[in-house]
């Protein structure tokens, strides 16, 4: 089983378990209806969309069976609104996930000096999804045992992205497609080959993982 810790499509064979970002314009009725597990939050793209109904609609949606985690949630300092929309809507996700007791998954670009509080005083585990920082910002994140690592399309392009990626903790690195063509098969036999880890060893570990992430909920999928 090739578990997808974050996409925005379904699974495309029986082999593959994906955690499929929905996003939060959906309603309660279209996210319940879906025979897969989901994440939903606002996109920092979306940040100028927070209103002041969005905290109780997500909620209604995070306490749905096959809703596993909060997100994608954070801050981009390269593309979306003005920080400060993109800070406020943030802290509302934040504060919600610690209250509901959900996992958040993260978007993080040149921001990772901003999100660092955060995840430094979290008390739900945190994925940085698609993660491209450097040896020095990944030495600063690594201390904090609630934090995940996710990566996707990155191991096939960046020289750079291998030698952190080796760096990762086994029990802390999840795999993902995001948004790419790739198929989630040939990412988990990159980063076996990476790794230098048999493929069934590298999927057990995946599945473990995403439990721990993931909580209880995950259970009744993979």
């Amino acid at each position: 089983m090739y578990l997808n810790a974050h996409s925005h499509r379904k699974a495309l064979k029986k082999d593959e378990i994906v955690c499929r970002n929905a996003f939060h314009f959906l309603n309660a009725d279209t996210i319940r209806e879906l025979a897969y597990p989901v994440s939903v939050g606002i996109h920092p793209w979306h940040s100028s969309e927070c209103m002041e109904n969005s905290e109780s609609k997500l909620s209604e949606l995070l306490l749905l069976p096959n809703v596993l985690a909060l997100g994608e949630a954070g801050l981009d300092r390269v593309n979306g609104p003005l920080m400060q929309i993109q800070m406020e809507c943030w802290e509302m996700q934040f504060q919600l996930a610690h209250r509901l007791k959900m996992p958040i998954i993260v978007h993080c670009v040149r921001a990772w000096q901003d999100i660092f509080p955060y995840c430094k005083c979290s008390e739900v585990p945190i994925l940085l999804h698609d993660f491209r920082g450097n040896e020095q910002i990944l030495q600063q994140f690594l201390p904090l045992e609630l934090v995940y690592f996710s990566f996707g399309k990155s191991l096939f392009a960046e020289n750079k992205i291998e030698t952190v990626f080796k760096k990762i903790p086994a029990n802390r690195l999840l795999l993902e497609t995001d948004a790419s063509a790739i198929q989630i098969e040939d990412i988990f036999k990159k980063a076996a080959s990476l790794r230098n880890k048999g493929l069934a060893e590298l999927c057990e570990q995946m599945k473990k993982n995403g439990h721990l992430f993931f909580g209880e909920k995950s259970l009744a999928f993979f």
